[in-house]
């Protein structure tokens, strides 16, 4: 059971991330500089624009063999139920409508008509209506008894497609758009990558990257309420531009101080026995690994952008050296060797110092102005390897004298 819970909170989560990375790529496709984008508003994603908004569902699915979608599929009658009840609160004049999916569309179904602008829905509203009848006819059949009610799944959106009128259906379908075959979660950062067309080849992948981490971090900003709920498309050119210049300077940019671990993270053992020595709180500990899993994933991120970085990162770790042995030579000056307490307190001390220290204690890399997150983190990891520690005889006690 535990297995199945965790696979699926994970396809849970795998599909949110997709839905926001495509709100990213349907405000990058307007190509409007007064466009803007919000996960969650009217639907899944809203896309406003000058006279017009863009209201989608969003459908993720990694099956290796997807079903096609039919008139039969019970997402496109849920996706129709959403925009049906929408229709009382929304001006339909100056609304489409978009179904985005990564399953193909049934090459013989009439649905394929969403797929081209201004073509003949015709065929297809007497379709969904004839699915409608049919499935209504079966719902009024009696069931068996202990049998599960058929088409639970669907009958929420026949009921509110019957409720509306002829002309209201037709006005509908003739707003409505559907994009089939996406690309899934893990082929979208390639899919920006693509469309970076403006910037040279060789940077792509990284600017996409780059600007997909900032992307994650603003949505989860926009969620909390620690910005405006609308992401413009101005704000994606302006971060573009910014990625891009930190990349031809070869310079340090943070993308990790807005993101957290997963919930199954779990940090080296060296770190947690660093702690215990000196008894640090639940909440000590728990802001040493988060540091640490930031400070370690920024410095991937960083030595893969140039070998360059990687040398600059090692000399930082040097200077940090230095400024913890300030700290910690003081702690076994302070601490008595033959009380317990005193040592545990001493270095207790120097590890707060480590979780709250910055640039202005420890100076930066290089010129560039150094995150919080990074040097407390950089302090973990260095704890983990041994080259700093909290407790003024850590070395012995954890063996790193050997």
């Amino acid at each position: 059971m535990g297995s199945s819970l965790k696979h699926d909170a994970t396809a849970v989560a795998l599909a949110f991330r997709y839905q926001e990375r495509r709100a990213l790529f349907d405000l990058w496709e307007t190509q409007n500089d007064d466009a803007s984008v919000a996960v969650e508003a009217l639907d899944d994603i809203q896309v406003n624009q000058p006279g017009l908004t863009l209201i989608e569902q969003v459908k993720h699915s990694l099956q290796p063999i997807q079903p096609a979608i039919t008139l039969k599929s019970s997402a496109l009658w849920k996706t129709l139920r959403i925009w049906c009840e929408l229709l009382p609160c929304i001006d339909l004049k100056v609304n489409r409508f978009v179904f985005i999916c990564t399953s193909p569309i049934d090459d013989h179904s009439s649905l394929n008509s969403l797929r081209t602008d201004g073509s003949d829905r015709t065929q297809l509203l007497d379709d969904l209506d004839e699915e409608a009848k049919r499935v209504s006819a079966d719902t009024r059949r009696p069931a068996a008894v202990n049998s599960p009610q058929p088409y639970n799944q669907k009958k929420k959106g026949i009921e509110a497609w019957s409720k509306l009128t002829q002309s209201v259906k037709h006005d509908l379908l003739d707003r409505v758009v559907l994009k089939p075959d996406a690309p899934n979660v893990y082929e979208q950062e390639d899919h920006l990558a693509a469309k970076l067309t403006s910037y040279p080849k060789a940077q792509r992948q990284k600017l996409a990257n780059r600007l997909l981490g900032w992307w994650d971090g603003e949505v989860l900003r926009s969620m909390q309420e620690k910005r405006a709920k609308y992401i413009s498309y101005s704000e994606v050119i302006a971060q573009l531009s910014h990625l891009n210049a930190m990349l031809e300077k070869d310079e340090f940019f943070e993308t990790f101080s807005s993101q957290q671990p997963p919930a199954i993270y779990r940090a080296d053992e060296m770190l947690a026995k660093q702690c215990a020595l000196v008894n640090a709180t639940n909440t000590m500990i728990d802001r040493a690994r988060i540091f640490e899993w930031q400070a370690r994933g920024q410095r991937a991120v960083w030595s893969d952008e140039s070998p360059t970085k990687s040398k600059r990162l090692a000399r930082y770790d040097e200077t940090l050296v230095n400024e913890w042995k300030a700290q910690h030579d003081e702690a076994v000056e302070a601490s008595d060797e033959d009380n317990d307490t005193s040592m545990i307190e001493e270095g207790q001390k120097v590890l707060k110092w480590a979780s709250r220290c910055n640039s202005t204690e420890v100076g930066n890399i290089d010129n560039y102005s150094t995150p919080p997150f990074y040097i407390r983190g950089s302090y973990q990891t260095l704890s983990i390897e041994g080259r700093v520690g909290w407790h003024p005889l850590y070395k012995s006690l954890l063996g790193f004298d050997a």
